[in-house]
């Protein structure tokens, strides 16, 4: 088993030629990669923070949507930090 099968709560969309949904079980290598990354990537992140700000972020399924908030929260730190 993947991490691909371990996260229930997260189901990319990924769309055919012509529009259409491709479901779960017709996803290519490259597809399952790129899911299985995301939801490493969204752990480690997850993983890092405090309760507070997990609690934040938790339902942002995509890892580069949680980095940008992580990455604003420490610039308006700094900011204030030294102000």
């Amino acid at each position: 088993m993947g991490v691909i099968d371990v996260i229930e709560n997260y189901i990319p969309i990924f769309l055919d030629k012509e529009g259409k949904l491709l479901l779960r079980n017709t996803w290519d290598k490259s597809q399952r990669n790129k899911v299985e990354l995301n939801a490493k990537t969204r752990y480690t992140l997850l993983s890092t923070l405090s309760k507070d700000k997990v609690n934040e972020v938790i339902t942002m399924f995509i890892a580069k949507k949680i980095w940008s908030v992580i990455a604003l929260s420490h610039d308006e730190f700094h900011e204030n930090s030294h102000n």
